[in-house]
C-alpha cells in the first residue's frame, strides 16, 4: 500500500462514511466515525513499520467537525414547516429549544432540553465571528429566551411561535436590539 492511497483513505472515508450512513443511522455517527478512526489507524501503524522512512501523520478533527454541522443544518432544512408547539418534543411539533435539541441529536450531540440550559453550553462567541451552526439567543418576552441556529449570511433557521413553525428568518435590526448570547457547540480546532 503507497503513503498515496492512504492519504486518500484518511481524507475520503470520513465523507463516504458520512454519506452513507450519516443520514441511515445519525445517532451512531459519532460511534461509526471511531471505529473507522481505530481500525484505519491500525492499518497506517502496519504500514508505516514496513515502510523505509516513517510516516507521520496529523489527523485533524475539522473534517468531522464540518460533517457534524452539516448534519446539523440539513436536518433543519428537513424540518422546515414542522409545527410549532410550546413545550413539544415530537417529530411532528417542536418549539424552539426543541428544535436545536432534535438537530444536535442527529448528528451524535446530546443538549440540554431547555433554552435557560442551552445559554450556558459550548462556548461564548462574538457576533461578529459567526459560524454556521452556531446557537443564537434571543429575549421577546420579560422572562424566558429564544434559541435560533445560526446560517450564515445573516440567517437563522429556528421554531417560531408568531409564524407557528419552523422557519428560516433574517436576523434584522429589531432581533439585533434583542440580542443575549451567542454559543458556539461544535469548535473548531485547528493542528
Amino acid at each position: 500500500m503507497t503513503y498515496g492511497r492512504i492519504f486518500v483513505q484518511i481524507c475520503c472515508a470520513p465523507m463516504l462514511l458520512a454519506s452513507s450512513i450519516a443520514f441511515a443511522e445519525p445517532a451512531k455517527f459519532s460511534e461509526k466515525l471511531a471505529d473507522w478512526h481505530r481500525i484505519n489507524t491500525a492499518k497506517i501503524a502496519s504500514v508505516t513499520s514496513d515502510a523505509e522512512a516513517p510516516l507521520s501523520l496529523i489527523t485533524s478533527t475539522s473534517v468531522g467537525q464540518s460533517i457534524i454541522r452539516e448534519l446539523v443544518l440539513l436536518k433543519g432544512q428537513a424540518m422546515l414547516g414542522t409545527p410549532y408547539v410550546y413545550g413539544s418534543n415530537e417529530a411532528n411539533a417542536v418549539d424552539c429549544s426543541a428544535l436545536i435539541q432534535q438537530l444536535f441529536d442527529n448528528a451524535g450531540i446530546e443538549l440540554p432540553r431547555t433554552t435557560r440550559d442551552l445559554v450556558h453550553v459550548g462556548s461564548a462567541v462574538s457576533r461578529h465571528a459567526l459560524r454556521p451552526g452556531d446557537l443564537l439567543f434571543y429575549r421577546w418576552q420579560r422572562h424566558g429566551l429564544h434559541a435560533v441556529i445560526y446560517l450564515g449570511n445573516g440567517m437563522a433557521i429556528h421554531a417560531s411561535p408568531s409564524e407557528r413553525g419552523v422557519v428560516i428568518t433574517e436576523l434584522n435590526k429589531t432581533w439585533n436590539k434583542r440580542f443575549v448570547a451567542a454559543r458556539r457547540i461544535v469548535q473548531e480546532k485547528t493542528i
